[in-house]
């Protein structure tokens, strides 16, 4: 799965925020994409994390990052 792919199925797993919020989080995500660990990009790592995870407990704490 692409890096585009994973972004769209997070978006619609992410439907409990808001757009600002939203946007927030992609963006910070898409910050650390510059960075590498090797040879994977450590958003990639990010993008597998927050899919395969339930995200209802992460909601509190991004609606304060945002």
């Amino acid at each position: 799965m692409t890096l585009e792919e994973k972004k769209k199925q997070l978006v619609k797993k992410l439907d409990i925020l808001s757009e600002k919020e939203l946007n927030y989080l992609l963006n910070f995500i898409e910050e650390l994409s510059n960075q590498k660990k090797g040879n994977e990009y450590i958003d990639d790592k990010i993008f597998d994390s927050l899919l395969e995870n339930d995200l209802e407990e992460y909601k509190e704490v991004w609606k304060k990052l945002a």
